[in-house]
Formats: C-alpha cells, structure tokens, sequence
C-alpha cells in the first residue's frame, strides 16, 4: 500500500512543467460557440492528451500540459473541425481565437484524413470516439469506460456517468443478453467499439408519443464498428496454475445489420460464478418471483445460485456458465430477441458462526460451525419480442422459463451457552434436493391517437412459480440444565406452488400542450400455497399432512395528472387498493378479510440548469405476506428454535419519500449527487420470540407498528488538475428504528450506520493507471431490553495499478487490507489480499497474449461478515478459495485494427 501511494505521489508531481493554453471559439458571425470540444492529440496516432469544452462565452483554457508538440482540435456539431499544429509552451501564452465554419474550409498547413473526435455534445447526448482512447490490446468495454472523462466505474465494476449510475447498456441500440449492463461492460471486447454514447433514455411511450413522462434511465450505447457488425470476432482463453486450478473461457459475437448473435462460456475452480444476479433475477421473473416464502424480509441465499453477486465469494467453488443470445431485427423497431443461459457450480463451505443474544436480564451466545456441500444447475429461457406496426402503435410481449435443481447436504454443530456455562447443543446432518420450475409472461399493447384521448394503455402479466423440496435430516440435542437429550430421523416432501395474474387498462387525455389526465384500474390475483408431507424417515405413517394456500384479490384504480416540460415533469397519481384475502388450512377457511389501502403517488424533478436537476418521490404500496410465514403449522426442523406461522398477519403499508439533487459541470467534469430516502412502514411483519430457560426458542411472526427507516447519502468526484488527479468521496448515513417482541416485551432496536469512502485516481492514463483509496464502516446498534448496545466498525486500504509501457507488456495488481474491529465480537481482525497479473502480447494486432496471474500472494484472505437484527449480533467466518499462481494465454478471434487508425497527418514544409 505504501509503495502504490507513494507511486501515485510521484506521478503526480512528476511534472514540473504547468503550461496552459487558452482561446476563444466563434461561428463565421462572430457568435461564442459554447459546448465546443477542444483537444490536444498525439501527433502519432491521434489519441487524446488534453481535453476542454468551451464556456458559454466561447472561452476554454487547458493547464498542465507537459511540454511537447500537439494536433489541437476544435470540433462542433454542425461545422468544419479545425486543426492546428502547435508547440506548448506557447510564445506569451498567446489567446488561440478560432472561427469554425458550416462550409469547407481547408487546413494549408495540415491534410487530414479519418477524422477522429475525442468527445462531441450532441443535444443531450455526450459522444466518445474509443479510438482517442488508449487501451490494452486484450481489453473489454469496461477498460475503456474508466479512461472516459465523466464516466467512473468501481471496483465491483459498477459504472456512473455524469454523476449518475447507468442502469442500461446498449449495444447498437440493442439490449445485449439481459438488462445488466456488467454482461457488456466486461465481455464485449474494446477494440470493437467505434463510439460511446451517453445519455438519458425516456421510456418507450415517451418515444412513441412525443409525451415526455419524466421517467429516464442513465443508459451507455456501445456502438460497433463497421467491421465488427459483419464479421465473427471475440476470444477463447484457457490457463492453468498450482494445486490443480483451472479457467476457461470463450466470447463469440456475430453482428450485422439486423442480427446481433453471441455466446459466451466458462468453466473454472477459482470461485468465479458465471453470470451476474440481475441476469438470474431477469430470468426468474424478477424479485417478487424469487421470495423463498421465508416471510417478508426475505433474505436470497447466495448458495442456492451459482451467479455473482458482484461481491466475495465464499467457500471453494468449481463452476461453468454458457450463453447464447440472438436478436433478429427485420425492420426499425421491430425486433425479436432469443437468450438461453445454463449455469452450474459445485460448492463446499465451512463457516463459524457467533452470535451474541441479548434477552431480558441477561445474555446468551451460540457457537456454530457448519460444513455445507451444495450443487446447483440452472436453466433459463427467455424471448422477448418488440413491434411498432406503424407510428402510432407499440407491441411488447417478454417470456421466460426457468428450470434449476440443487442438491445439498450439510453436517452442523451448534453449541449454546451462558458466560462459559453450557446451556445446550445440536448435532445436525442432513441433504437436500430440490427442483424447481417458474415462468412468466409479460404483454403491453399502446396506441397513440390523434384526438385529446390520445394514449391507450393495456398491459398484462401472469407468472407461475413450482417448488418441490425432499429433506432428509437427523439431529440429536442435549440440554445441560434439564438433563433431556433429543434424537430426530425425520424427512419431509414441500411442495410450494405461486400464481400471479394481473392486468391494467389506462387511457390519457391531453388538456393543453403541457398536462395529462389519465384514468386506470388495475385488478389481478396471486395465489400461493404448500403441500408438506412429514414423518419419521423409517415410519410407516406421516405424522404431518397438509394442505395450506391464500388467495390474494386486489383492484387498483387510480387518477393520475401529468405536467411535462421539457425541464420539468409532475406526476400525481390518486390510488386506491381495494383487497381480500384469504387464508384455507385444507377444507378448511381459516381467515378471510377485506381492506382498504390509499397508496398515492408523487414525482417532480426539475432540471433547473443544464446538468443540474433536483427531484422529489413520494409512495405508498403494500408489501403481502407470504405463504410460509402465514403457515399455522411448527416447524421443528431445528429443536433448538421451532418456529410457526400467524395466518392473521395483515400486509404491511408502506409509506417512503426520496429526494434527490445532483450536478454535473461538463466542463470540469465535476460532479455531486446527494440523497435522502425516509420509509414508515405501518403493520410491519417482525418476529416474536419466546426464550425458554433451556435457551432453546419458539418464534412467530407477528404485526407491530413504528417502524422507521432513514438515509441521507453524497458523492463529490472533481479533477484536482494542479496534481493531475481525480478525487472522489462519498459519504452515506442510516438510521433504523424497530420493534420485535421478546418474552411478551416489546424489544425497541436502533441502528446507526456511518460510511465513507476516499479515493484518488491519476487523470492521464496512457501508459498508467493508478488508484487509491480507503472506505470506513461504523455500526452501532441500541437495544431496548437491559439497554444493550453493539459498535462495530470495518475499515478498508486499497489500491490499484496499471501499467502498459507499450503495446507488448501490461501489469496489473491490486491491494487490500480489511481490518475489522468491534467492542463487541470476540475478535479483531486484519486481512489483506493481493493479486497481481503480468500479460506479454504476441502475433500480429497482439491477437495472442499470455499472463501469469497470482491471487492472494500472501495467502491471508478470509470471509467475514457482520450483521445485527432483532435481538442479536452476529459475525460468520467463512473459508476462501486461497493463494494460487495461474498461467494463461488468450487468442481473438479476429484481426482489429490492421489499418492505419485516427487521423493521418501529411505536414507540408
């Protein structure tokens, strides 16, 4: 870490020289031209080294510039780029007046061919030329992205541009395998990509009809070059390294006109999981699909699929993933799109887990070490099809279908007790296997007309969701105090089945040039039950058998009114949510009721200045309980804590307001993006947790109020150009306030979470790339019961290089240190990680490359995490894949780049 920052302090001074150049730009009339784009490129292959936009009144001023000659260039929309050979630094510092003009106007001194233009403005739309844009031979969008100006991607490799995180990738204008956007970023090869696009995308009815609806993603479009839209390129890759690791991998991308054809592959034992959660999630119909009917704050099991989280992955994993993705576009806004992705990994994890629990005089803690053997295949399918018969129609129907199986054992030990007293124990082991089937299908039909009822709405959705689990389990359990022991040998068949059928028809009516009326109603049904059969594993007959489901009716209708400028946007939406439900123990009606919920709507945002915009949302929506925390049957899968389900919860009603302001200057490229969200939560399912005295425990979840949640968040990133780096620093607070009860006493829980994050990167990366940084956690924790508390807090270093001398060697390495500290765990810990990659490229265009990539040099990585809930903190220690020394070598597929690129000079003398 010392050695990479004091690096970074070396480059950044390495400079003495703080030249500067500066000057006007003007039309053929004289008028200031703002927005115009002024850059310095390298005289030998027309890459960009300096970069300015003009101000309002036509004037740029470039510093720092290291010594040397340069191609300046002006270039604006519309007009005749200028060029001009120059030599910095510049006799008197001289103001450079330039005049573009509409009509061709030729350059005496310098002949230009292939135009090349770092970064345009277009309207709304911010344009990067990748060729003025160095990278490694071998890298992917990704790579690029980070040289942007304004554009910033992290560590996970999430991408912000403008200030703002990017939810969409493009490819051509084309979804490319899903709606997340690391499937582009980190597969797509760069050498590629002939533009970046960035702007705001409106929504499909807002490009169909002309109505602007303030809805916008931050959306990239990587658009192709040509040679790439009519030819096979991508790269296949294979390494192998110490104690048996291995990494293949394949891209293969076919892309013309109207078809866009890819497929991607892998297969490895060094814990890189395939593709990403938001892929799973797209193919699993989305969150509301993927509820494991835990109750409402569920929690996704990330062993249960072998997808990245875009975080640590823990325990050893051997996994493989395959892609196809086809899109068919016969005509303009016509299109099918086909996917299939199958994923696969067998993983083995040993965790420990520590718990503190807090009760009513005292306190208690449980030790747990658990082994875990878990297999998982996935398959999934999905067609999307899109179709605008003519311009005043819009057709969209989305399928998918998924079919997974995972097969699981386990072999755990928990041990319970008091100060260094033990209360109890359990010895558990158990398997199993699990199959499951879910599809859905999503359609929308919109009609734009000429009269005042101008937009006609219909969408429908009906998803279906099957789960069939076989469990087999035996336990034994010894309690200290009372002298009983335990022994179960049961098994137990599930099967949960979910249904959702929904369908909402709108009309809009324009009333002037600026407002919307728009009447609705939605209606639909979701119906979800469980089939369990239960018994001792060599019985003869079941001692459980049963059948629970609940039926969940609703009808919405709304009034919404619509103001769009085109600055500003207001939407109101006047809701209400009509609902019954009911709840059937086999024959049997159990419960059944009817409410009534408001849940209004509010959005305003004003871009009150160009790249400057506030925004404020208000909404309310109720959150239904699911099938297995309404069961009103035990589950004593766990004697130690044996849980059942409260038919009678009600849904909870949620109440939240956000408010946003963010600026961009697109000048500096400054920008600042502040936050606050505040939820109230009315009914909150919570759980009720009863001790006995044997430290074992009973739980139900149960309806409480008060429920509170905050959060208030800020990002600054801006150039320091005097050091000729980029600073960012973010900084997040939230507050939550809850109630569960314990013992029949309400237990009042507080959670303060303080974060921050500083990090430095060097603004010219030509050759190296570097960044540092470090981010702090601080959690502490209240807890009405005795006035407990727990503080706890992580602080992390980490630093990255890249270096590329020149287009045959490129280094990689990266560095981090986690120190996790705490007043209430047993212990501190330190762990830092490094890995470093050194590739030597080969054969014509470097189509050949091979790396020698080293993980966890120090072998000293572990899994640690720390959460606190309820009545409990909680820290599980994880084993991780460890140090290993890889060699790999990668070939593409196609030869890029063999002509002469960028803008060809001929200087007369």
């Amino acid at each position: 870490m010392r050695i990479l920052l004091t690096i970074l302090l070396l480059y950044s001074l390495n400079s003495s020289a703080q030249n500067q150049i500066n000057g006007f730009v003007y039309d053929h009339t004289a008028t200031p031209l703002p927005y115009t784009t002024v850059a310095l490129l390298h005289t030998e292959d027309s890459t960009m080294s300096y970069f300015g936009i003009t101000a309002n009144d036509g004037s740029w001023v470039i510093k720092n510039i290291k010594q040397g000659n340069y191609l300046l260039q002006v270039s604006f929309l519309g007009y005749k780029t200028w060029y001009q050979l120059l030599h910095v630094p510049i006799p008197d510092n001289q103001p450079i007046r330039v005049a573009l003009h509409q009509l061709e106007q030729q350059v005496k001194e310098v002949n230009i061919s292939g135009e090349r233009i770092p970064v345009r403005i277009k309207q709304d739309t911010v344009e990067y030329d990748a060729g003025a844009f160095k990278t490694k031979p071998d890298a992917v969008a990704e790579d690029l992205l980070k040289k942007l100006p304004g554009v910033e991607v992290d560590r996970s490799g999430n991408v912000k541009a403008q200030g703002e995180n990017v939810t969409n990738v493009l490819v051509d204008g084309k979804e490319f395998f899903s709606n997340d956007p690391k499937v582009a970023t980190k597969n797509l090869p760069a050498n590629a990509i002939d533009k970046v696009q960035i702007y705001d995308k409106k929504s499909e009815q807002a490009e169909l009809t002309g109505v602007d609806d303030g809805e916008r993603e931050k959306t990239i479009n990587l658009v192709l070059k040509d040679d790439h839209k009519s030819a096979v390129f991508g790269d296949v890759s294979a390494g192998a390294g110490s104690d048996e690791h291995y990494k293949l991998s394949s891209k293969i991308y076919r892309f013309t006109a109207k078809q866009q054809l890819a497929f991607l592959g892998m297969l490895n034992n060094i814990n890189e999981t395939g593709f990403s959660f938001r892929d799973y999630m797209d193919f699993n119909g989305g969150m509301r699909n993927m509820s494991d009917g835990s109750g409402m704050d569920f929690t996704l099991n990330s062993n249960s699929s072998p997808v990245n989280f875009g975080e640590t992955q823990y325990g050893k994993i051997t996994s493989g993933a395959t892609g196809i993705n086809y899109t068919y576009e016969a005509v303009k806004n016509n299109r099918i799109n086909i996917s299939y992705m199958a994923n696969g990994a067998n993983k083995k994890i040993n965790t420990n887990i520590y718990t503190k629990n807090f009760a009513l005089n005292n306190e208690f803690y449980t030790d747990e070490d658990d082994a875990e053997n878990t297999e998982n295949r996935n398959h999934n399918l999905s067609v999307n099809f899109r179709n605008r018969p003519d311009s005043t129609q819009n057709i969209s129907i989305n399928t998918s279908l998924s079919y997974n199986t995972q097969n699981r054992k386990t072999n755990d030990y928990t041990l319970t007790y008091r100060d260094t007293f033990a209360e109890n124990e359990l010895t558990d082991n158990g398997t199993e296997n699990e199959n499951g089937l879910s599809g859905r299908i999503k359609a929308s039909y919109l009609k734009r007309f000429k009269s005042k009822w101008s937009i006609f709405k219909i969408n429908t959705d009906a998803s279906y969701n099957s789960t069939e689990t076989n469990s087999d389990w035996g336990n034994i359990g010894r309690f200290f105090l009372t002298g009983v022991n335990t022994s179960q040998s049961n098994f137990r068949d599930n099967i949960n089945e979910k249904q959702s059928y929904t369908g909402s028809v709108s009309i809009a009516h324009k009333t002037g040039n600026y407002y919307l009326i728009e009447p609705g109603t939605e209606a639909g049904m979701t119906i979800q039950s469980t089939n369990r059969t239960e018994g001792l594993t060599n019985g003869e007959n079941p001692l459980i058998d049963y059948l629970f489901s609940t039926q969940y009716n609703f009808i919405r209708p709304s009034l919404t009114f619509k103001f769009n400028k085109k600055k500003k946007h207001l939407s109101l939406a006047l809701k209400t949510e009509f609902m019954e439900i009911n709840n059937q123990l086999g024959d049997q009606n159990i419960y059944t009721k009817n409410y009534i919920y408001l849940t209004p709507r509010f959005n305003y945002e004003n871009e009150y200045k160009s790249g400057r915009r506030y925004s404020v949302n208000y909404n309310a929506r109720i959150n239904q309980p699911s099938v297995n925390s309404l069961l009103p049957i035990s589950n004593n899968r766990n004697p130690l804590l044996i849980s059942f389900g409260n038919p009678s919860l009600k849904p909870e009603y949620q109440h939240q307001i956000r408010a946003n302001w963010s600026i961009f200057d697109q000048f500096s490229f400054t920008s600042f993006f502040s936050g606050f969200s505040f939820s109230y939560v009315k009914d909150k399912v919570t759980w009720q947790t009863k001790i006995n005295d044997d430290l074992s425990r009973i739980q139900t979840p149960v309806n409480t109020d008060n429920y509170y949640s905050s959060s208030i968040n800020a990002d600054v990133s801006t150039p320091i150009r005097p050091l000729k780096i980029t600073i960012n620093f973010e900084l997040g607070e939230t507050y939550n306030k809850g109630i569960n009860i314990l013992n029949g006493a309400e237990n009042i829980t507080e959670s303060f979470t303080h974060e921050a994050r500083l990090s430095f990167e060097n603004r010219k990366k030509d050759k190296v790339q570097i960044s540092v940084g470090s981010a702090a956690s601080l959690t502490n924790n209240l807890y009405s019961i005795d006035n407990n508390s727990a503080v706890y807090y992580t602080l992390t270093y980490f630093s990255d290089i890249n270096i590329q001398p020149n287009d045959k060697w490129s280094f990689i390495a990266s560095a981090e240190i986690n120190s996790y500290y705490s007043q209430s765990f047993k212990n501190q810990d330190l762990i830092p990680l490094i890995n470093a990659e050194l590739t030597r490229y080969f054969l014509t265009s470097k189509r050949l490359s091979v790396s020698i990539q080293a993980y966890d040099i120090l072998n000293q990585n572990t899994g640690i995490e720390r959460v606190s809930e309820l009545n409990y903190i909680r820290e599980t220690t994880s084993d991780v894949i460890g140090r290993y020394i890889l060699i790999a070598a990668k070939f593409r597929l196609n030869k890029a780049d063999t002509k002469p690129s960028g803008i060809q000079l001929d200087i007369r003398k």
